[in-house]
């Protein structure tokens, strides 16, 4: 019997040789995050570790829970919930008048879309507010946080996509005009360049990019120039 860590080494083996289904692959995350409804760092948390489904968020039990946190916030007590038509309708009872700037609660809940007070009594004490429900599908599922798994896989697929090609790309520029410019000058200016190569090449990948962002700041772009910079000394010393 094959144990799973070999089964999935032997799929992965099988998938980096097919290239249509890497070309698939990169298609999906070039393309995927502007299709996905949910983006990828926002988080909704009435929807932590909501399973993969094509039905919408929030349901009516994240919903509920949603208000009752709401209400919590406003120190009022959440007397009644109608839900309908991916609305809902609230009634809210303080002790002392709602302040109806906190009805902000309802957009950071990441449940419902923008409030309105459809009936203020008791000197502002109760507030019947009604509210549309958010609309969004998880296909992947949500995580800890209440962020989409598949946007999120998409976007990290993106920036590996990236890291690969623009690596590569500062790697081949950096190392041959390097090799050229020492292959051409030759005798001590040749000797003297492939020593400072082989300085590279020694200094570990993870300790150069420390050393780059303490440099020059935590950048992006710093991870394709040191990619590129261990990269090119490779090709500079062959």
């Amino acid at each position: 019997m094959t144990s799973a860590p070999n089964a999935t080494l032997a799929a992965a083996a099988r998938f980096s040789r097919d290239r249509p289904a890497l070309l698939a692959a990169a298609a999906f995350c070039a393309i995927g995050p502007f299709l996905d409804p949910a983006p990828y760092h926002l988080a909704y948390p009435a929807c932590v570790r909501a399973p993969p489904s094509l039905e919408p968020h929030p349901s009516g039990r994240e919903a509920r829970a949603a208000l009752a946190s709401i209400a919590a916030r406003l120190h009022a007590t959440l007397d009644g919930v109608d839900l309908a038509s991916r609305r809902a309708r609230a009634t809210f009872t303080s002790k002392g008048p709602i302040d109806e700037r906190d009805l902000a609660y309802f957009g950071r809940s990441g449940a419902f879309g923008p409030p309105k007070v459809v009936d203020r009594r008791d000197d502002g004490r109760t507030l019947i507010v009604d509210a549309p429900f958010d609309n969004i599908r998880f296909l992947g599922g949500a995580d800890a946080n209440g962020r989409d798994l598949l946007a999120r896989t998409m976007i990290a697929g993106r920036i590996s996509l990236l890291v690969g090609v623009l690596g590569c790309a500062v790697a081949a520029s950096i190392g041959v005009v390097w090799g050229a410019a020492a292959g051409y000058a030759g005798g001590r200016i040749d000797g003297a360049m492939m020593r400072v190569v082989d300085v590279l090449y020694a200094l570990p990948f993870l300790f150069f990019v420390i050393l780059l962002v303490v440099v020059f700041g935590r950048k992006f772009v710093l991870i394709f120039v040191a990619i590129g910079a261990v990269e090119a000394s490779c090709a500079g010393r062959r």
